[in-house]
């Protein structure tokens, strides 16, 4: 089974204890679909990390999955899904190795008081997350390795639109006679639309914490705080094209490297905000319907 590969990640007899703790809840089939899923996970990371330092010219890191030790495993008794769940959070430090400090999260802590199902589930959320993390370092890599492909490094200096011009126009030439927003108005609406996504990540349970994926070119980030959000926009080599801090209500640009059509590009996702806003409100009142019959 799954188990076997799982040997190379958590140790022998973290299997071992892992598939005794499977048996006696019942939950074999649950705890083989965590562990086949953590497997891909390290084998993907793996495959991510080693393209990510080609393309960043980075000295490679050193291999991760070294078979843990009898002296290892013996060290700090764990329970089963502690053992799950100290794989995990070593997971989120290897992807945080390529994340700028802003961009990395905290590794994964299971709540020990939880029963044994309701730990099942924090361990089949916490991998959810980690497979939005690596699509979204999947997503900066392939952004890398295109401009590599074109002969742009990160010591080539460039400006990344955050939308792609078609071969007759200029690199930020406006587009027609369509209003070019002013900085903060695009900082409203980036959050907003953010913060769209950010629903529609609550309903399909997906993780939206590594940013989302602007075009080709880009990713949208932002980070909330008590008493201040920040929005920015990066290329997928990691430039900063855009941030903008809100603080009681009133946006701070701090960086805007956009030409007027990215800012125009911008303005689209206002309206497209807004459909995506009224279905996931259609589709909520159609489920409060539905319980109500």
């Amino acid at each position: 089974m799954f188990f076997c590969g799982l040997a190379a990640i958590v140790g022998k007899k973290n299997v071992e204890r892992i598939i005794a703790a499977a048996k006696k809840a019942g939950r074999e089939k649950e705890i083989a679909k965590i562990a086949e899923r953590l497997q891909a996970a390290y084998d993907r990371t793996d495959e991510l990390l080693e393209r990510s330092d080609r393309v960043t010219e980075s000295s490679p890191e050193e291999p991760s999955q070294s078979t843990p030790t009898e002296e290892d495993e013996q060290e700090t008794p764990q329970s089963a899904n502690e053992v799950l769940a100290g794989a995990i959070a070593d997971l989120d430090e290897r992807i945080n190795r390529t994340q700028p400090p802003q961009k990395k999260s905290k590794p994964f802590s299971l709540d020990k008081n939880a029963d044994f199902d309701e730990q099942l589930k924090q361990l089949n959320a916490a991998l959810d997350r980690i497979e939005g993390r690596l699509d979204a370092l999947e997503a900066r890599i392939e952004g890398l390795e295109k401009a590599v492909r074109e002969g742009v490094t990160e010591k080539t200096p460039k400006s990344a639109p955050v939308s792609q011009p078609a071969p007759d126009e200029e690199e930020g030439e406006v587009e027609g006679d369509r209003e070019v927003p002013d900085a903060e108005t695009c900082a409203e609406i980036l959050l907003n639309a953010y913060n769209i996504s950010e629903q529609q990540a609550a309903v399909t349970g997906e993780s939206i914490e590594d940013g989302i994926v602007l075009g080709e070119s880009a990713i949208l980030y932002a980070m909330k705080e008590e008493d201040s959000t920040t929005i920015s926009i990066e290329s997928m080599d990691g430039e900063e094209l855009f941030a903008a801090i809100q603080e009681q209500g009133e946006w701070e640009i701090l960086t805007d490297r956009l030409s007027d059509r990215d800012k125009q590009e911008i303005a689209t996702l206002h309206d497209l905000s807004v459909e995506v806003e009224e279905d996931l409100e259609e589709e909520e009142g159609q489920e409060k319907a539905g319980i109500e019959m």
